[in-house]
């Protein structure tokens, strides 16, 4: 009997389906605008792609407008590392889908500061038994004066770069939203449109897809 129960314990661990969090900041939340504004949730890049994959997972999604990497900036319940850390304590995660790095960009973090605070968060997300890693690199901030625009600009392109490396470094998947949306095309420059949201759908998909495939 004893090896029957273990035995069905066993199985019911292997029939699991993956725990999947996808964590972020306003972008993954919903945000339209800077007003509170926020898209219908199934039409956000999670919940279409989440869609597609026909309940192959468990998802869930942990997003806050405002956060950061790692900066406690307003206050420390916008600091993504430490929010993760109370995340993965709370519950389980096979696989990470994270999006983050505007805010610290746009607080004035110097790319190079903000990929090292990411690739902490990354080191910490493994350690705590995350098997699977999709890393999506934000928009592109492009907006203000000319000459606040073009520093906001290089910011975001080389903090992109940083993300890339970052993922080769640690055998994650990588999107970066440049590539596939550009600058964000709500009107503060800094929020996804519906349309990007779709977007970026079908890439957040098939990467997941493919980390599920080991499962």
């Amino acid at each position: 009997m004893k090896k029957l129960l273990l035995l069905c314990l066993g199985l019911c661990v292997l029939c699991a389906e993956p725990k999947v969090l996808i964590f972020g900041d306003s972008n993954t939340f919903g945000t339209t605008d800077n007003q509170g504004g926020a898209h219908d949730e199934n039409k956000l890049y999670w919940a279409i792609a989440s869609k597609a994959l026909n309940k192959k997972a468990d998802i869930r999604v942990n997003a806050l407008p405002g956060r950061t990497i790692g900066l406690d900036f307003p206050s420390e319940h916008f600091n993504g590392f430490k929010a993760l850390k109370e995340t993965l304590r709370a519950e389980r995660a096979d696989i990470l889908v994270v999006m983050l790095g505007t805010n610290d960009l746009l607080i004035g973090a110097k790319p190079d500061m903000a990929a090292e605070a990411f690739s902490n968060f990354i080191t910490y997300a493994k350690k705590q038994g995350i098997k699977g890693l999709l890393i999506i690199a934000p928009p592109l901030l492009d907006f203000g004066d000319e000459k606040g625009a073009e520093v906001l600009k290089s910011y975001s392109l080389a903090f992109n770069d940083e993300l890339r490396k970052i993922a080769n470094e640690n055998n994650a998947f990588f999107i970066d939203a440049i590539k596939i949306i550009g600058k964000a095309k709500e009107k503060d420059g800094v929020h996804l449109s519906q349309e990007d949201h779709a977007k970026l759908a079908p890439a957040v998909a098939n990467w997941l897809n493919e980390i599920l495939k080991k499962y």
